[in-house]
């Protein structure tokens, strides 16, 4: 998100690996390919993020898996690639990337092999630094990662062996990684779901993961709700989703909304479409609904 506008690059749609483009305002509820001077590979798998003015992605997955860093400038409408020095990881997709103070940090993510390294590229010296790796030695991909104050927090995502439905906390006041966190209240293992944070909350929605009732290992798209807070005092609002997917194809179709677009939702329902559902007590709980106002979010934004 930059000024109003979602901005998507690159991906995949119907195994052609894409290298456009696209703006989205918000606003306007209006679609633009964008003309650049973008002559890199077409990738997809990648992580995109804005830091002062630019949109940094890494990684991606195309003919090989790349380890570049592009940078557009918002102002200047231009591409380059970022010379940058230091312990450069190693190419990958399905990796998650946040941005905390004036460093951009990458974590996990799979060429062949799934990574539990950690690095972190420093913007003002031009520079990657290698961390510690995350605990127990697993690496995973599809997870999603966020900034919550000065942890950053990662959920779910896939490792060698099957899905998971922990939860990982880098602390970065003391540049350690926390245990990892499970229990019954958490979500069902999943990987390619999204995230976002509001209002101090952490916000987990659908995904793909298995459907018990068919068998352990059918994949499945998921279309559930969960929300987790380290605040007692956050009250938890229920959002009622559009249910008028009737085949098993559309079910989950709204697991595949990125981060920034869960979070204008969100910022833009009114009060009359969102219900109170419990005070969140440091894990995670389900929240579901039966309907969902499309043509009502962008009408108004709330007052709390």
């Amino acid at each position: 998100m930059y000024k109003g506008c979602m901005y998507i690059y690159g991906g995949i749609s119907s195994g052609e690996v894409m290298n456009d483009f696209w703006e989205f305002d918000i606003e306007n509820y209006h679609w633009r390919n964008i003309a650049t001077n973008l002559s890199f590979d077409a990738r997809w798998g990648h992580t995109a993020t804005v830091y002062k003015g630019s949109m940094y992605v890494f990684g991606g997955y195309g003919d090989i898996y790349y380890n570049e860093l592009l940078k557009f400038k918002f102002r200047q409408n231009k591409w380059s690639m970022v010379k940058a020095k230091g312990d450069i990881p190693l190419g990958r997709h399905y990796h998650s990337a946040v941005i905390y103070h004036n460093s951009l940090f990458i974590y996990g993510g799979y060429n062949g092999n799934d990574f539990s390294n950690f690095y972190e590229y420093q913007f003002k010296t031009n520079k990657w630094y290698q961390l510690s790796e995350s605990l127990g030695g697993l690496g995973r991909r599809g997870h999603i990662s966020v900034i919550m104050d000065d942890w950053m927090l990662i959920f779910g995502g896939r490792d060698r062996h099957a899905l998971r439905n922990d939860y990982m906390v880098f602390n970065f006041r003391n540049q350690s990684w926390e245990q990892n966190y499970h229990d019954d209240s958490s979500p069902s293992p999943r990987y390619f779901m999204s995230g976002v944070v509001w209002k101090n909350c952490f916000i987990v929605f659908g995904g793909l993961g298995y459907d018990a009732t068919v068998h352990e290992t059918k994949s499945v798209n998921l279309n559930d709700f969960h929300a987790f807070s380290t605040n007692e005092n956050i009250p938890i609002l229920k959002m009622r989703i559009i249910h008028d997917m009737d085949s098993d194809d559309n079910a989950g179709i709204f697991s595949y909304l990125s981060p920034e677009v869960l979070d204008i939702i969100l910022s833009h329902l009114t009060v009359e479409e969102l219900v109170f559902l419990s005070y969140v007590n440091r894990s995670m709980f389900y929240l579901s609904g039966n309907e969902y106002l499309w043509k009502k979010i962008y009408l108004s934004r709330s007052t709390w």
